[in-house]
């Protein structure tokens, strides 16, 4: 796709660690008003604290068809070995024009 993806994850990311993974929940926004969207992929990524990767993995947004100027919830369940990150991020990976 050659097109830029309308969609952005604000900065309210909630990363919280559990047992050897961090959970990676919080909101996409679709920012086009013209086009809806479908199947949103992000990768969420878990660092440690100097900012090296400590694992990465992609997930979709909760709705599949997230409208125009709406937004969507998403959780990430992501390997952290040993509790070794402490921050995460996410992106978006990819989406398809409705």
């Amino acid at each position: 796709m050659s097109e830029k993806i309308p969609v952005t994850v604000p900065h309210s990311l909630r990363c919280t660690n559990g047992a050897d993974h961090m959970t990676v929940s919080g909101k996409g926004q679709n920012m086009s008003d013209t086009d809806d969207l479908q199947f949103v992929e992000l990768r969420g990524t878990v660092l440690k604290a100097n900012g090296t990767t400590v694992n990465t993995d992609t997930g979709y947004i909760d709705s599949d068809t997230p409208a125009r100027n709406s937004s969507s919830t998403f959780t990430l369940i992501i390997n952290n070995p040993n509790d070794a990150g402490t921050d995460c991020q996410v992106q978006v990976e990819g989406a398809s024009f409705k």
